[in-house]
């Protein structure tokens, strides 16, 4: 019987090990595509999932939305709002999301509605912390200035 408990034990201790090498190598359920932002200021983006590989361009905004696409050990493949694809090393990316906005003087008000009242003229470009999208609108903020935009407005939601 000690035996038995001892075969046991042992299996269920490899399945934990196995369960965090698994973890530790980015191959968790992760559902993609996802958005998130970058989280600095300077991120550069390869042609492929690795330091061997060479950076085709260079991220300098930070908070700039990203379509998240897959995942590959401690590499994510990376859609901008502009269409250019790469991988990024995961840490330079956050789940925390933002849009930017892709129509010219796009409006910002108070209520989620076509007849809300005005808040702010948004340029095409700007970055915007999303705090919550409902059917066809967006709650989102901006230099401390919370209002409500059209979901159509924005990329990254």
């Amino acid at each position: 019987m000690k035996y038995v408990n001892r075969n046991l034990m042992v299996w269920f201790l490899a399945l934990i090990i196995m369960g965090v090498s698994i973890d530790a190598y980015g191959m968790t359920n992760t559902k993609y595509p996802y958005f998130g932002s970058v989280r600095s200021q300077k991120v550069n983006v390869r042609c492929g999932p690795g330091r061997q590989y060479p950076i085709e361009w260079v991220l300098v905004r930070a908070s700039q939305p990203v379509e998240v696409l897959a995942g590959f050990d401690t590499w994510q493949k990376i859609r901008g709002w502009d269409g250019i694809e790469g991988w990024v090393y995961k840490n330079m990316l956050t789940k925390k999301q933002t849009a930017v906005v892709m129509k010219t003087d796009c409006t910002l008000s108070k209520s989620p509605d076509e007849n809300g009242k005005f808040i702010a003229y948004m340029e095409k470009g700007f970055i915007l912390n999303v705090l919550s999208c409902k059917d066809r609108w967006c709650q989102v903020e901006v230099e401390k200035t919370r209002g409500w935009t059209a979901k159509d407005n924005l990329w990254g939601v």
